[in-house]
């Protein structure tokens, strides 16, 4: 992690490394070193919520100057943002100046209370010390003090404004934030994306097929599913690898991380060439309605799903970043999504094909929720259209008790048409649709207490996450798809239903991630093998994406009202 100002990368190094600490603490009473503790804590979050400040100024100041078309503006000010994050000065003339210069007053102000904290466990580490070991203990501290830096008339005449500058483009209750998590899920969020990290190609992308290619940033040796001799292949399909990319960069995006920012450099560097993919992939201006702002070649007949996923990681970036240069491509890629869909109802593969399908419909939904924050300046109407169309598809694709289908009513959903053995080994009483389509009618503005989306609930939690294999006739359960549309609807939903089915959602993930730990193989560590239904055609990039995502549910947005 670094820090806008000199030295203050030092301290906690300083705290945690100097004989004072060391020595002494070891030597007293615990308590006192707990109050230490917590003195450290309150200083790096109070640093940290300074420096948030600072950036979400420059973000304010980069939206207004993108919305009057100055490009000139907006990039000046975006590198004025990388010099203050590397720690850099600006000029008394820069009218951010001030901003940073509120920054540092909220930094004295938290170096001040971790100095007057230690003043207080010097005071009881050395009550009973000899003279000489007191002494000793005080120019240690009065060093550390000058480091820490006491000055308390720098800064002093700068007015702290009452509310930090919002960050625009983003509606407040939307923001990405930690709202829970815990300490059981983060450590596997990120083995996750440090797998997808290692894993990513020299050219941005994310490989359904080659994903341990030579040209992956790191390889540490042939790749397999635990059990390969029941599961051959943990490699999916090339026709995905739009797909893949867009969910790998979901991942990332759901743990806080942008190609701009974000706590870990490397996954902020690794979305920086994902995005350079992305624009490299996507067809411009060629007159073409069919073309025009897709991602990716659209050489196989369902491409429209990868554009949906592509869309939804893009416009995603665009939201959390304010980076004006993306506006542009996610404005494109979200005309085809509105000029795909069927007059008043759903979509499928193609441009208005007439026929429609759940599956597709709910990307698309959840495409369009998000390029609709980004003020992209297309008008509100057609997104209105384009969620009543979808609202009217699920109306009509749900049956009386509450199960959507993927074509008509209540049908069992789709299943994959090859490479899987006969007969079918996962079981269809897993409703995948029912739990894409009540997240989507949610997102799309209906209410919980609708008694067709109460009835698709009680669906819900008949049928709760839980890895199990195929075993004589009882069929697997691994779905990786039904739990990534049920954990998000469920935890819209909230309430006991929400806490049991995030129980056993975290018991079917984290049981199952291979690791190192576990004497699995460095090549998969931090992974899921692909051996749910939809795994043969995403292959491990797939399981590991969703796995990460499913897993963010509580790092990412509130619910909804």
């Amino acid at each position: 992690m670094s820090y806008s100002q000199p030295g203050l990368a030092l301290v906690l190094f300083t705290l945690s490394a100097s004989p004072f600490l060391s020595g002494v603490i070891a030597a007293q009473e615990d308590s006192v070193k707990a109050e230490l503790d917590i003195a450290k804590r309150i200083y790096t979050n109070s640093i940290n919520s300074a420096k948030k400040g600072l950036l979400r100024a420059f973000d304010d100041e980069m939206k207004k100057v993108a919305k009057k078309g100055d490009l000139d503006g907006y990039k000046a000010l975006k590198v004025d943002k990388e010099l203050v994050k590397r720690g850099g000065e600006l000029l008394a003339s820069n009218p951010m100046r001030k901003y940073q210069l509120v920054f540092y007053k909220k930094v004295l102000d938290a170096r001040k209370s971790l100095a007057d904290a230690l003043d207080s466990a010097v005071k009881k580490y050395t009550m009973n010390l000899e003279i000489d070991k007191a002494t000793k203990v005080q120019n240690e501290l009065k060093a550390l003090r000058k480091l820490i830096g006491s000055d308390d008339t720098q800064f002093s005449d700068i007015p702290i404004p009452d509310e930090e500058p919002e960050l625009s483009g983003v509606r407040p209750s939307m923001r990405l934030k930690k709202i829970s998590g815990s300490k059981e899920t983060e450590p596997a969020v990120l083995a996750a994306l440090e797998w997808l990290w290692r894993h990513q190609d020299v050219d941005g992308g994310w490989k359904a097929a080659g994903f341990n290619n030579p040209s992956i940033r790191e390889r540490r040796g042939p790749s397999a599913n635990k059990d390969s001799a029941r599961y051959p292949k943990d490699t999916g399909w090339e026709d995905n690898d739009m797909g893949v990319t867009g969910l790998a960069i979901l991942a990332f995006t759901g743990f806080g991380h942008t190609h701009m920012e974000g706590e870990y450099d490397k996954f902020s560097d690794c979305l920086k060439k994902a995005v350079k993919y992305m624009l490299k992939s996507q067809t411009m201006r060629t007159g073409d309605p069919v073309k025009d702002g897709r991602y990716g070649s659209g050489d196989s007949e369902p491409w429209i799903y990868s554009h949906a996923i592509a869309t939804m990681a893009m416009a995603e970036l665009l939201l959390m970043s304010n980076d004006f240069q993306l506006n542009r491509s996610v404005k494109e890629a979200t005309k085809l999504c509105l000029r795909a869909q069927n007059d008043g109802r759903g979509w499928r593969y193609g441009v208005k094909p007439g026929d429609n399908d759940s599956s597709v419909t709910a990307l698309m939904i959840k495409a369009l929720f998000r390029a609709r924050q980004c003020d992209l300046g297309l008008p509100k109407q057609e997104f209105q259209n384009a969620f009543g169309g979808a609202l009217k598809w699920f109306e009509y694709a749900t049956a009386p008790n509450g199960k959507t289908g993927y074509n008509v009513p209540g049908d069992e959903g789709s299943r994959l048409s090859v490479g899987q053995p006969a007969p079918y080994p996962f079981s269809k009483n897993i409703s995948s649709m029912t739990a894409a389509g009540v997240l989507c009618r949610i997102l799309a503005g209906q209410s919980r207490e609708d008694p067709s989306i109460r009835r698709s609930f009680d669906t819900l939690r008949r049928q709760p996450p839980m890895w199990r294999e195929q075993k004589g006739r009882l069929l697997s359960t691994i779905n990786m798809y039904y739990w990534y549309y049920g954990t998000y609807a469920m935890y819209q939903y909230g309430g006991i239903s929400w806490t049991s089915w995030e129980r056993k959602i975290q018991r079917a993930l984290l049981g199952t991630q291979r690791a190192m730990s576990k004497k699995d193989p460095a090549e998969v560590d931090g992974s899921w093998d692909p051996i749910g239904e939809w795994g043969i055609s995403g292959g491990r990039v797939y399981s590991t994406a969703l796995g990460a995502r499913i897993l963010e549910v509580d790092y990412r947005f509130e619910r909804k009202k």
